[in-house]
């Protein structure tokens, strides 16, 4: 309990005028002392809650703290069921950074819940598992939830008429594999928010692996963007490293969707989208699908996300899920990163419960014992991007057909002046025959009579007079 002790007097003792500064100075304290987990120390009736139950253990709305003084609420998450590491939240009292207290008496719970909670087990020193903020993001005078921080380094923000659905993570080591680690925020540091609109608060990051200091200023709206700057170093040496993380569900879209289920489509995003260094974009349609590799496109890179570019109602049929209000995650680097890779990782699932895909920047080299690292990027909350004056993908499909694999994908936008010329590349096998048609909205490619061996990748792209007209479409062939 020594580092945990150590943070909390430094944080004490902090005058508040940056919670960056704050956070540096723990991550500071927290690196010079072995690896502690966090407390998991729970009375049984919180730390067995299901899903349902823990639910119904909720923070009073009355009692959030800033209410009637600005812009934004703010409150807290309860400890309990799969939420059972204590968060140490810090805000500025009298002018130095003091550990916010739990009160039992701001919690309603739910009187099925009650029966199975001893009032006892409530008491004052349990802590908080992460914390919300509210603010005007739809309407004037009505606050809706902005952005959420909850479980190890994972945290959500809205944009304007969104609910939740993917998720960005402050870091990533060896996502996927066994041996998986997830770094965790233990501690926040909240400012007051700023006459801009604008609020900054900064949290310490820890894990067995990496130490961090993680600094966030979030402005929502259309779109709602939250900026990041991160200074990370290594415990021990690291590989795998994935900066900027954001996770996704795809279950299925209406290609693959299963005849008993009356939803033609089921996913959070249905595309990764990437603007290249040179002004090329790339958009790949997400896949569940036994057999499909780890996907990886080189930098550098203006930018990358996942999105959900289908906003119809009508491609969902889900007036519980409302898929087509989930918002898109769009991640921009700020000054220069270290070398790596766009990373696209796509778990086959039959849940739509779980996060299935990640895509992130994959660091081409590990870090060394004791190295460090500093990076900053933007993330925007966007119902979509689209590429300046480019041709966007709208809809693709790909078949096994009578001879072959074929297709058809639609590049939505302005369809003024002659017909553009698809190109068509594979990495494999024979580029099948591409027939471009004007269609509603834009310009369709038709793909026939391909040769595609398995796991081959198609590669379509719409010119005009030797230069783009639209994004490229990049799709791995999986009968």
């Amino acid at each position: 309990m020594r580092a945990t002790a150590l943070l909390l007097a430094l944080a004490a003792g902090l005058i508040a005028a940056d919670p960056f500064d704050a956070a540096r100075a723990a991550a500071r304290a927290t690196l010079a002392e072995p690896f502690v987990p966090g407390s998991v120390d729970l009375p049984a009736s919180l730390a067995g809650l299901g899903y349902d139950a823990y639910r119904g253990l909720r923070q009073d709305p009355e009692k959030r703290l800033w209410i009637g003084q600005g812009p934004y609420h703010l409150g807290w998450f309860h400890r309990g069921g799969l939420h059972r590491e204590r968060v140490r939240i810090h805000l500025e009292e009298n002018g130095a950074w003091q550990e916010h207290r739990y009160d039992p008496a701001e919690w309603t719970i739910h009187p099925e819940l009650k029966k199975e909670l001893p009032a006892e087990d409530l008491r004052p020193d349990l802590g908080f598992a992460g914390f919300k903020l509210w603010a005007e993001l739809n309407k004037p005078g009505q606050f809706d939830e902005a952005v959420s921080f909850i479980g190890a380094s994972y945290f959500r923000p809205l944009g304007r008429s969104h609910i939740y659905g993917a998720s960005c993570r402050g870091l990533g080591l060896r996502v996927g594999r066994p041996d998986e680690e997830f770094p965790r925020f233990s501690a926040f540091w909240i400012e007051k928010p700023a006459a801009d609109g604008s609020i900054r608060f900064a949290a310490l990051l820890d894990s067995p692996g990496i130490v961090g200091a993680y600094r966030f200023v979030l402005r929502p709206g259309l779109p709602t963007t939250v900026d990041v700057e991160a200074a990370l170093t290594a415990r021990a040496p690291q590989s795998e490293i994935l900066l900027g993380p954001v996770t996704s569900m795809f279950l299925w879209d209406g290609q693959s969707g299963p005849r008993q289920d009356f939803r033609p489509e089921v996913h959070d995003s249905d595309g990764l989208l990437i603007a290249h260094g040179d002004g090329r974009w790339t958009w790949r349609p997400l896949i569940n699908r036994g057999g499909i590799p780890e996907s990886v496109w080189d930098g550098p890179v203006r930018g990358f996300g996942l999105l959900q570019r289908d906003r119809r109602y009508e491609s969902y049929h889900d007036q519980e899920a409302l898929y087509h209000r989930r918002p898109g995650m769009w991640v921009e680097p700020v000054g220069e990163w270290p070398a790596g890779q766009v990373w696209l990782l796509e778990h086959p699932t039959e849940n739509e419960g779980y996060d299935s895909t990640t895509a992130g920047w994959r660091l081409s080299r590990p870090l060394d014992s004791g190295e460090s690292l500093q990076v900053r990027y933007r993330i925007s909350v966007v119902d979509d991007v689209t590429p300046n004056g480019l041709l966007r993908v709208a809809d693709s499909a790909m078949v096994k057909g009578p001879q072959g694999p074929m297709g058809r994908i639609l590049f939505a936008g302005d369809t003024r002046g002659p017909a553009p010329v698809a190109v068509v590349e594979t990495t494999s096998g024979r580029p099948p025959e591409a027939h471009v048609i004007q269609a509603p909205g834009g310009w369709e490619v038709r793909l026939l009579k391909g040769d595609a061996p398995p796991l081959s990748c198609w590669r379509v792209q719409l010119m005009q007079d030797g230069k783009p007209r639209s994004e490229a479409w990049q799709y791995p062939w999986h009968p």
